[in-house]
């Protein structure tokens, strides 16, 4: 039985939908933004552990408009996986607060990077990711990120594993896109909003 249907047309952030949190009735202003903010944001200080799927049997059988099915790799190539590591690099190089570090064994990483075609691009979001069994993807990119449409994707996915959400700033390398022109207005960073949230959340979970 195939797995997914393929989408051929995919070419935009295609975050997991995470379920509303409970807040208790009553509860002060204050501690309810702190408990949505927080509740998927990393400790200061925090060391994120990636892995890239390297095994023949990684990926899943996805079933086409056609009827066919075929299985798809979630192995990437170097290219690829140089564009991510770079894209980790630039979030490390911000001073936010946390470290990334790559890693073979799949065991000891929370993020577990996959390079799916027909599957789009997307990440759960912040320690959401821990939630996924070892043997499943927490990560994708589903395009070619050696573009520059292909950079700013793989910096707008780590900033979800960071556990920023899609932001309504167009230049902010958080927007939502679902277009080259929409990646073109991107800067490569954290908006005026986004990082000083990121900041003051990350100071609030410092350990």
């Amino acid at each position: 039985m195939a797995d997914d249907y393929a989408n051929e047309d995919l070419r935009y952030c295609a975050v997991p939908r995470r379920p509303d949190p409970v807040i208790p009735e009553g509860l002060a202003f204050d501690r309810a933004n702190a408990i949505v903010l927080g509740r998927a944001m990393w400790a200061n200080g925090t060391v994120i552990h990636y892995h890239f799927f390297d095994r023949d049997g990684d990926g899943g059988t996805v079933r086409f408009a056609d009827g066919t099915t075929r299985f798809v790799t979630w192995v990437g190539e170097p290219a690829q996986q140089d564009a991510v590591r770079a894209g980790f690099e630039t979030w490390k190089d911000l001073g936010i607060g946390l470290e990334f570090r790559e890693v073979g064994d799949r065991s000891e990483a929370e993020v577990r990077v996959g390079f799916m075609d027909f599957d789009g691009s997307w990440s759960y979001l912040g320690r959401d990711v821990l939630n996924q069994g070892m043997n499943a993807r927490t990560m994708n990119f589903g395009w070619d990120l050696t573009t520059t449409y292909g950079r700013t994707t793989a910096l707008h996915e780590i900033g979800h594993t960071l556990g920023a959400d899609n932001c309504p700033n167009r230049g902010c390398v958080m927007s939502f896109s679902d277009s080259v022109e929409g990646v073109d207005r991107k800067s490569r960073s954290f908006c005026g909003r986004c990082r000083p949230t990121i900041e003051f959340t990350l100071k609030r979970l410092r350990t």
